[in-house]
């Protein structure tokens, strides 16, 4: 408001013909707005750095907070999957345990059947024995036969 009076003042003065006061109250006043004009610019480059700074805090939670949620997300799917896993596996070892019983059963009825077939064979074959080497014993002239090979 000063500076708009003195412009007014120095109008007057430029009237009067008064060049001399003109000439410094001229200085005096474009001083004073170069002045204004610094102060203003410092302002306005204060007000833009708060600004940004507000911007940039503003930016980062957001970031954070988006981040924050990614993160939930990416664990909780890693979870799932970990259980997923974790359930096929268990799944896998189930089946194989299965198997290796399956197969234990097999083996050992297989075992009893072969236990079975080889002591039926072996009592037929030992009465085959008995018999052959008994007709041998008692033909007359195998017995010979035997008695000379022993004796």
């Amino acid at each position: 408001m000063e500076l708009l009076n003195d412009k007014f003042r120095l109008q007057q003065l430029i009237k009067n013909k008064e060049y001399e006061k003109a000439k410094i109250l001229k200085e005096s006043i474009e001083m004073r707005e170069e002045e204004e004009t610094r102060e203003f610019q410092s302002k306005f480059i204060s007000q833009l750095e708060k600004k940004k700074e507000i911007l940039y805090k503003r930016q980062k939670s957001e970031y954070e907070a988006l981040k924050a949620r990614l993160e939930k997300v990416i664990n909780s799917r890693l979870k799932q999957r970990m259980v997923e896993y974790e359930k096929l596996l268990q799944r896998i070892q189930n089946l194989q345990n299965e198997l290796i019983v399956k197969q234990s059963l097999q083996f050992s009825k297989m075992q009893v059947l072969n236990s079975k077939l080889l002591a039926k064979y072996s009592l037929n074959l030992n009465q085959l024995e008995d018999k052959n080497f008994g007709r041998l014993t008692r033909h007359p002239i195998r017995q010979d036969y035997f008695t000379r090979r022993s004796g």
